[in-house]
């Protein structure tokens, strides 16, 4: 498997064990977040994502936006009041809110009533209006005015829910949490895709629209019938195992395609 250190960040690799979409495979073949890359802390082993050829060549990948410092960060993560880049890049050049001062801006741009925030209800259609809450104690939760026992915490939501409830195919925590980690399989409805290595479902015209939907973000993937990219950029090299690297990497003594063939005979022609 070769390393995903890419020009244009995209790679065809069939080997790659990696999600594409959210994952950058190292040269050593582990995974790691894609959002991790080029944040000057080494996550890879080999440190390949802190490559500095990779890192000052790349354009982020289809969904993501770059920062002043080379770092990508998601679409949904800009102009969302957090400093996602780490240089606060991804907050300037922001639209003035048209939310009044009475209102919770969704992280989607969306304006809800102030009141409707950490209610225990998802009134943002990205559940951003129920993180970041203060801790919240499920074990005496009201459910419709009515007292009811057993419900437990969502992951990073401030839901409750019954433990009935995961594994249903439904997003009820908003995060997918009460989704992940199910066993055995589910049957999702016509107009549904069925996440993988989850019992998620997202509506099919979600699929291939170059935003993660599902937890794993297999609604972007081939398995899901989006076409694989199978070229790589002009400025970049072809590896034997269709891995994508810049051409600066061609020749430079590093084994980043993983399977030796930036570094083969070709060489001897270098200067």
């Amino acid at each position: 498997m070769g390393i995903i250190a890419v020009a244009n960040d995209t790679n065809s690799s069939k080997n790659s064990s990696c999600n594409i979409y959210s994952e950058f495979e190292c040269g050593n073949g582990e995974c790691i977040d894609y959002q991790l890359t080029c944040d000057g802390i080494p996550h890879c082993k080999d440190k390949s994502d802190e490559k500095l050829l990779y890192c000052e060549n790349r354009s982020c990948r289809r969904g993501f936006k770059p920062c002043y410092n080379r770092r990508c960060i998601p679409h949904g993560k800009l102009c969302d009041g957090e400093n996602d880049c780490g240089d606060s890049s991804d907050e300037l050049d922001c639209k003035v809110s048209t939310c009044a001062t009475v209102e919770f801006r969704c992280a989607d741009g969306t304006c809800i009533p102030r009141s409707a925030r950490c209610n225990q209800n998802v009134d943002c259609a990205d559940a951003s209006d129920e993180k970041n809450c203060n801790n919240t104690d499920c074990t005496h939760f009201y459910k419709l005015g009515v007292k009811a026992t057993g419900f437990i915490r969502c992951n990073s939501t401030s839901l409750c829910i019954l433990p009935t409830w995961t594994c249903d195919g439904s997003n009820d925590c908003g995060d997918y949490s009460d989704e992940l980690k199910c066993p055995g399989a589910i049957t999702c409805a016509a107009d549904m895709f069925s996440c993988q290595g989850s019992h998620a479902c997202v509506p099919r015209h979600w699929l291939c629209d170059g935003e993660r939907d599902c937890p794993n973000g297999s609604d972007e993937l081939s398995t899901a019938g989006c076409a694989p990219n199978n070229t790589c950029d002009e400025n970049a090299f072809m590896c034997h195992n269709k891995g994508c690297i810049p051409k600066q990497f061609v020749c430079d003594h590093d084994d980043d395609c993983g399977d030796g063939s930036d570094e083969s005979q070709q060489c001897g022609k270098c200067t």
